[in-house]
């Protein structure tokens, strides 16, 4: 397998205030693991390279607070 073919996952917790923020992320080339509605964030998990792309979107989006990557990836055990 090339390298450029490999897929480098990353976990990131995204933290948000507005409910709309669901119907951009569902756009995105992103998997949604896990939402806390109580504490208002998403688990969301993508390829490496398009983390820049994402934050930037988000960050025109209503509703975005922060985006911060998760603790508790491990990526020896789920990077496929």
């Amino acid at each position: 397998m090339k390298k450029e073919n490999q897929t480098e996952r990353v976990a990131y917790i995204i933290s948000y205030s507005n409910k709309a923020i669901f119907k951009r992320l569902e756009k995105m080339p992103m998997k949604i693991s896990y939402i806390s509605e109580a504490n208002q964030q998403v688990l969301v998990y993508f390829d490496r390279r398009f983390k820049r792309d994402i934050e930037n979107q988000l960050k025109k989006v209503k509703g975005f607070v922060e985006m911060e990557e998760s603790a508790l990836f491990q990526e020896e055990i789920l990077n496929f």
